[in-house]
């Protein structure tokens, strides 16, 4: 397993929810947190607590510099439909990238500073079954 630089990771996004993705401009972070649903099941002489797990809370965040020749951000945000989402952390693996994808809910938001470069961040929960392609 080779290590890389984050510097070619990606976001696309489809805001209609379709399979027609473009790379959202100007993004230069992304995360995603796959913690398992976990339920306390701990009974009487359990010599510690005792959880039986559910389902993955799929969620994350997207954020970078502030394009004003692209408002996907905000259109995906302000739209009624999920959106497609697609994160990669690399495009250097050939030839299947690997990536996470599915349908998800985004917020947005816009950060203005008068000392500082104007800044986008979105927050993104899944809207349905996501997958994982190009990882071992």
């Amino acid at each position: 397993m080779a290590r890389y630089h984050g510097y070619k990771g990606q976001v696309k996004a489809d805001p209609t929810g379709g399979a027609t993705l473009v790379v959202i401009a100007s993004l230069n972070a992304w995360t995603i947190d796959m913690s398992k649903e976990t339920v306390d099941v701990t009974a009487f002489q359990d010599v510690n607590k005792v959880y039986v797990a559910g389902l993955n809370d799929l969620k994350g965040t997207i954020g970078g510099w502030w394009d004003s020749a692209d408002d996907t951000i905000f259109d995906i945000a302000m739209g009624t439909v999920p959106c497609a989402l697609e994160l990669t952390p690399t495009t250097l693996v050939t030839p299947t990238p690997p990536k996470w994808s599915g349908p998800a809910w985004l917020d947005a938001s816009i950060d203005v500073k008068a000392n500082g470069a104007i800044t986008v961040a979105g927050k993104f929960v899944a809207s349905g079954a996501w997958t994982r392609v190009g990882v071992p």
